[in-house]
């Protein structure tokens, strides 16, 4: 598969993570991190972790300094931890970096296992894949985290500070104890949220994941291997749904990354949708699982082998979307109404298309100072305009064409750019001229277009069909 193929659905997929059904992200790469969080605090880093991230190296060293004196000094460590995380390698050595977080985690590790400050990524050592990871100390921290589980079979503060540990570099270990702590808390929705993460990147074979759970590194053998087996088959048998909708979300959204690539299970899409629909079935009303179910059907559509095929994993896309109520409220049902009208039409659900976009129109009219306006306007004069061609009305769509252009922008309108389905249609028909017009209209709203509709129109002047690539489909 083409990697520019999947750009529509990595951009929709990503634009969805506000509503995401899992916890906040987080990484084990090193840096300042964007949203960095521990396990079961979303969107949360200590303030002295936060803090460590910009002190000065005078600073650090009068920490170091302070913490000969008073070990249990945690803000002092805290501080530390943060600064040896960002810092590594951009401004201190390397190595040197390594060594102090090794002994501050290790002492923590051994006081403090509990402690928030052991719950994100600034706790962690991997051992390869970046300048602070190393195998010795991973090994050594690794060692120090199996005994103090032992010794707090029964502190689901210790089992899931461990299990965020292990999370990448061991997923086995991360599993037993994630569901160790969720034996003990049921009614903690981070536990099962996290379990259903790790067994979505076992199976996936990540071995990496920065600050927006974006994969980092994978091994596709890892995908092959005993410990992936052995996810799948628990997973089978689990019938938790906040497990497998996290671990479906996990699989969907990652997996769409890994195949931009070639580098996903050759069932992933198979496997998401199985246990997607599953966990929207156990639970309707969740945002998040629709956004990526629809999504993931959006994109099995793209690649599908036959126009049939398409279309049936397109009604299923609407039949998803169509599971939301429709809202009273004029924002939220101005969002809900381009993917609508698209996934109406993509379907052949003309009817349903039409009325969609009418009632797109209707209610932009009356809200026109409403986020989203715009693309809504957008969206279904495209699809009138597509559906006025399948009618041979050349004139009806051209002008449906041009009103599509005469927007504002802004959202994805300016960051993504232009709709160009019903461009290329009428390219097809020798209609250059509108599509020309149309081009110089979203100049006006496409602020970030990088020059690309300059470039389609020398092609088109020189008498080409440009490759519109994913701005045909989003």
């Amino acid at each position: 598969m083409k990697r520019s193929n999947f750009a529509p659905c990595l951009f929709l997929a990503f634009a969805s993570l506000a509503v995401q059904a899992l916890p906040g992200a987080a990484g084990q790469q090193p840096g300042p991190p964007s949203k960095p969080v521990g396990a079961g605090q979303p969107n949360r880093v200590p303030p002295p972790i936060r803090q460590g991230y910009s002190i000065t190296p005078d600073v650090a060293a009068q920490l170091e300094e302070g913490l000969t004196k008073d070990p249990e000094d945690v803000e002092a460590r805290a501080k530390l931890l943060g600064y040896y995380f960002a810092r590594g390698g951009r401004g201190v050595p390397a190595q040197e970096a390594r060594q102090a977080r090794l002994r501050h985690i290790l002492w923590l590790i051994e006081h403090h296992p509990d402690s928030d400050l052991l719950s994100g990524s600034e706790a962690t050592i991997d051992p390869v894949g970046h300048p602070l990871a190393d195998a010795d100390d991973y090994a050594k921290a690794r060692a120090a985290w199996l005994e103090q589980t032992e010794k707090h079979k029964n502190s689901t503060a210790v089992l899931g500070n461990a299990a965020w540990f292990f999370k990448m570099p061991d997923k086995e270990i991360a599993a037993d104890l994630f569901k160790r702590a969720h034996s003990l808390q049921p009614q903690e929705p981070s536990f099962p949220d996290w379990l259903g993460f790790v067994y979505a990147t076992g199976i996936l074979g990540v071995t990496s994941v920065n600050q927006n759970r974006f994969p980092t590194g994978v091994d596709p053998e890892l995908a092959k291997g005993p410990v992936a087996q052995k996810f799948r088959e628990e997973l089978a048998k689990c019938d938790d749904p906040a497990v497998t909708g996290a671990a479906a979300y996990a699989l969907a959204f990652e997996g769409m990354i890994l195949a931009s690539t070639g580098k996903a299970p050759s069932d992933v899409f198979e496997l998401a949708e199985k246990y997607l629909t599953g966990a929207l079935a156990a639970n309707p009303g969740n945002s998040g699982l629709q956004g990526m179910l629809s999504q993931l059907y959006q994109t099995l559509a793209m690649h599908a082998a036959s126009p049939e095929l398409r279309a049936a994993f397109m009604k299923k896309r609407l039949a998803v979307l169509e599971m939301a109520p429709a809202s009273s409220d004029s924002q939220q049902r101005l969002d809900q109404l381009p993917g609508l009208v698209q996934a109406a039409f993509d379907a052949g659900e003309m009817e349903k298309a039409t009325n969609y976009a009418g009632e797109s129109l209707r209610l932009a009219a009356d809200h026109q100072d409403q986020r989203d306006y715009d693309t809504a306007v957008h969206k279904a004069n495209i699809v009138l305009g597509r559906m006025a061609l399948r009618q041979n009305n050349v004139e009806k769509a051209k002008t449906y064409l041009l009103t599509a252009g005469h927007v504002n922008g802004g959202g994805v309108l300016s960051s993504f750019g232009p709709n160009m389905s019903l461009a290329k249609e009428l390219l097809e028909r020798g209609e250059k001229d509108v599509v020309l017009q149309y081009l110089e209209l979203c100049k006006s709203f496409w602020t970030s277009s990088r020059g690309q509709p300059d470039r389609w129109i020398e092609e088109i002047k020189a008498g080409k069909i440009p490759e519109f690539g994913p701005n045909l489909n989003y």
